[in-house]
């Protein structure tokens, strides 16, 4: 009786040590010549990967599963990081149109050009534009977001001078850079106007660090209103032109490049400024700086 009793014991001892050595084992399966081990231990159930060699397969997201309880995920960057996979993590593509910019604008025979006709008597180191950035739609190409289209569109002010003794009439319908005549000396002789654009760019962005860098280009249509030429003396001020004879609708090229919130600029018209025969050969060019904000 003795001995039924303690082989009754010693099979009870023996089933539950078996069946802890089963609740310990992982449950495998193979799918496609990989290992997917599922592990279950304090109410978490885990899952790992392996190839044929043994080696367990890098994770690139969550895989560990827990019922009922709280968990709080903390998420951790790294300058050792790719900037891909920090690239991954941005949550959208920023378009990158100026919010504000300023810059110095000048008269040239041609796009892409630096010098004008001597005929227009400019004098460009007098001459800029200024303007704000009123809207920004970003548009992005790929899942990364780090490629799209930037739309935006800005209103601005634009000031053309001319040399001391020279400034802009109309004669017949035609504007005309030439001599004034005036009992005092001419201090500044310059053509203005408003403008609004919609710049349609594509951008490419990178993130590094905690910031962009970016470089875009593309084209913008440029709406011109309100133009006149004026020349003032010490006491006077004229105004020698009004409703000149320039294009109301124009296509620019436009190209910019940044970091951060700050950005270089360069504006050329693919438009000439005046229309054909009813002014001096001219396009707007510009090169300055434009903030994000």
């Amino acid at each position: 009786m003795e001995k039924t009793t303690f082989l009754a014991a010693l099979l009870t001892i023996i089933g539950a040590g078996c069946t802890m050595a089963e609740t310990a084992q992982d449950t495998t399966f193979v799918v496609n010549d990989k290992q997917i081990v599922v592990n279950e231990k304090d109410g978490a159930t885990t899952v790992g990967v392996y190839n044929n060699n043994g080696n367990e397969l890098k994770k690139i997201s969550e895989t560990t599963y827990v019922d009922g309880q709280e968990v709080s995920q903390i998420y951790v960057s790294s300058p050792f990081l790719r900037s891909s996979w920090e690239r991954s993590k941005r949550k959208k593509f920023e378009a990158h149109n100026a919010n504000f910019y300023v810059g110095y604008r000048y008269l040239t025979s041609d796009a892409f050009s630096f010098s004008a006709d001597q005929s227009l008597y400019t004098k460009n180191s007098n001459s800029y534009e200024i303007g704000i950035g009123a809207l920004n739609v970003a548009i992005p190409f790929n899942r990364q977001n780090n490629i799209g289209l930037a739309i935006g569109m800005q209103v601005g002010y634009t000031r053309h001078a001319f040399d001391s003794g020279h400034a802009l009439f109309m004669e017949d319908d035609v504007a005309t850079v030439k001599p004034v005549e005036a009992e005092e000396r001419i201090r500044k002789s310059y053509m203005s106007y408003w403008s609004m654009r919609i710049p349609v760019m594509l951008e490419y962005q990178q993130y590094l660090g905690r910031r962009d860098a970016f470089i875009g280009a593309g084209f913008s249509f440029e709406f011109r209103d309100k133009e006149h030429a004026r020349y003032k003396t010490k006491h006077d001020t004229f105004n020698s032109a009004r409703d000149l004879s320039i294009h109301t609708a124009g296509v620019n090229f436009e190209a910019y490049m940044g970091c951060g919130d700050f950005m270089f600029r360069f504006t050329t018209g693919l438009t000439p400024l005046f229309k054909g025969g009813q002014g001096p050969k001219a396009h707007t060019s510009s090169i300055g700086i434009g903030f994000c904000l």
